[in-house]
This record gives structure tokens, sequence and C-alpha cells, in this order.
């Protein structure tokens, strides 16, 4: 699901650190839906990330993720302040810039495609691969497995 190898790069740089502990991987949640950015939460609480932020807006989220600076951001493309669309491109130009993981109800291919373009590292339904998106986090917090 990856478009680029910075998500093995973000792993070997968190798992080069001896107690995991001292550097979660942190995420950004960009959800417009309260019941929805709870359940996120929750949800990636569980796994060895932890969030470190909640944007329901996309001008919120491009100043709280450049405020935050997560390993991870997780944007919905329908928001109720502007797109999500907005939300990866200005992030995507930045530098060091988080991982972008697109979460969405649109997940047709045309979004997904365009999501791509503006630099999205990774793109999931919110219906069928929410269970993807939690490995994806918690295969980047632990880096692979060991022969």
């Amino acid at each position: 699901m990856f478009t680029s190898g910075r998500a093995r790069n973000l792993s070997a740089r968190l798992v080069a650190h001896d107690d995991m502990r001292a550097h979660p991987l942190r995420v950004h949640l960009v959800e417009d839906s309260p019941i929805m950015a709870r359940l996120l939460h929750d949800l990636v609480e569980e796994t060895p990330a932890k969030v470190v932020g909640h944007s329901t807006g996309a001008a919120s989220a491009i100043r709280d993720i450049l405020r935050t600076r997560p390993d991870v951001a997780i944007v919905d493309i329908g928001l109720s302040e502007g797109s999500g669309f907005e939300v990866v491109k200005a992030i995507a130009a930045t530098e060091p810039r988080p991982l972008v993981f697109v979460l969405t109800n649109h997940a047709t291919k045309p979004y997904h495609e365009h999501a791509a373009r503006l630099g999205a590292d990774a793109f999931y339904d919110k219906h069928d691969d929410i269970i993807a998106l939690l490995r994806s986090l918690t295969s980047l917090a632990t880096g692979p497995p060991h022969d």
C-alpha cells in the first residue's frame, strides 16, 4: 500500500532507539466526525503508537501538523472545513514531513490516484481497511520482523 520507501526509512529510525517507549510512533488524526475521531484515537492507542494531535479542518490540520511534527498523519478526505487533499498537498511539501495515510469513505480509484499524486504514502478505505491501517502503524512502530 505504500507508494514510497519513506515508511521503511521511518521504521528504521524509530527502531534504532533502545527503548521504544522513549519515542513511540507519533500520530496526528485529521477527522471531522467526533465519533470516528474517538474510535480512531482509541484504536491507534491500542497499537505501539501515540496520538499527539487531532484536527477537524484543513487549515487547522496543516497548522497543527507543522506544530506537533508527528511521524504519521492520518487524513480523511471529506472534512467540515476544506479538504483532506489540501492537507496532503501541504504536508507533502514540508521537510521533514510525516508519512501521510489517507483514510476515507471516498475510496474510489480517482481519489486514490489523486491522493498519491499529491504525496500520500498510503490510502485506506474506512469500511474495509481499518485493520490494515493499524497493522501498518504497528509495523512502523516495531520494525520488520527479525529472522
